[in-house]
């Protein structure tokens, strides 16, 4: 008896594709099998259909991987232009020449007290 119920252990919700198709290899003889299996989808087509969507989300996960190692190269390419551009700045900068007056390290003298105009 057990050996004949192990073909009816299917999931509440949302069966697997191979459970269902245990369960109805299963029920061989049915009456009126038409009316019994109308609300189940044609499980022939629902594979195909799993098979063409698991295809197409290879391809989309490919064509992302493709995209990102694109990306990853332009990236390093746009760092490789704004390095040499900026050592161009800077060997330009560096040719100016700067006063060299007194020792100055970019702050202004505080007045020593208060002032006496009074």
């Amino acid at each position: 008896m057990s050996n004949l119920l192990k073909d009816f252990q299917v999931e509440a919700k949302n069966p697997s594709l191979e459970a269902r198709q245990r369960w109805r290899s299963s029920v061989s003889i049915v009456k009126n099998r038409a009316r019994r299996f109308r609300m189940i989808s044609n499980l022939e087509k629902l594979a195909e259909n799993e098979k063409k969507r698991c295809q197409i989300q290879e391809k989309i996960r490919v064509a992302f991987y493709v995209q990102k190692a694109a990306l990853h190269w332009q990236h390093w390419l746009l760092c490789i232009v704004i390095g040499s551009i900026s050592m161009i700045l800077a060997v330009g900068l560096k040719c100016i020449p700067v006063e060299s007056n007194s020792h100055h390290d970019g702050y202004e003298l505080l007045p020593s007290g208060p002032s006496d105009s009074a």
